[in-house]
């Protein structure tokens, strides 16, 4: 991708630099360890990533441009909302209720209609306060101030995740590399 020469640019490069940490992130990890919450930890990666399409559905697209038909054909609100947001128990989320496949095809789908909407969307509508759906957001008061959280928010949770690795037993390490 170019160098971003407007703000929705910035805004949909960072949203895919956080994915592309995030997919690396996730990669390795066998479905199986998806669902186990490790002892001494309070999550499970499954969790994580339906978390992550969750808020990124808030974020970026309901508080922005309101309930998204398209986004309803990639997530069942009604079955995921008790599941994934916070403060829900990671414990509820089973290979019986989903799996890896299903979890990554709507990572994907999501992060897809997120960056088409953000592309679509006039500049002018940034500084233009959030929609209300029923819940305030935690901070953000406008539009660029939601789409700007997501990739920050997604990396909190690469964290949670890189975290959950090293209680599975497959830690993840970064830094530079020799080239």
């Amino acid at each position: 991708m170019p160098i971003p020469t407007s703000i929705t640019q910035q805004i949909e490069h960072s949203n895919k630099l956080a994915r592309a940490f995030l997919k690396r992130l996730i990669k390795d990890i066998p479905e199986e360890q998806w669902f186990e919450i490790p002892k001494g930890h309070y999550s499970n990666i499954a969790w994580q990533v339906g978390h992550i399409i969750l808020t990124q559905n808030y974020n970026s697209i309901t508080v922005v441009v309101g309930l998204h038909p398209e986004a309803k054909k990639i997530v069942n609100f009604r079955e995921f909302v008790p599941l994934y947001t916070a403060g829900s128990d990671p414990k509820n989320v089973t290979p019986e209720v989903t799996s890896r496949e299903k979890l990554l095809e709507q990572l994907d789908a999501m992060g897809e209609l997120t960056n088409r909407i953000l592309r679509e969307l006039p500049e002018e509508e940034l500084a233009k306060p959030l929609l209300e759906f029923g819940l305030r957001h935690p901070f953000a008061k406008t539009k660029y101030e939601a789409l700007s959280w997501t990739s920050q928010h997604e990396m909190w949770h690469c964290g949670q995740i890189a975290s959950l690795k090293n209680f599975l037993g497959t830690p993840f390490r970064i830094g530079p590399k020799k080239i």
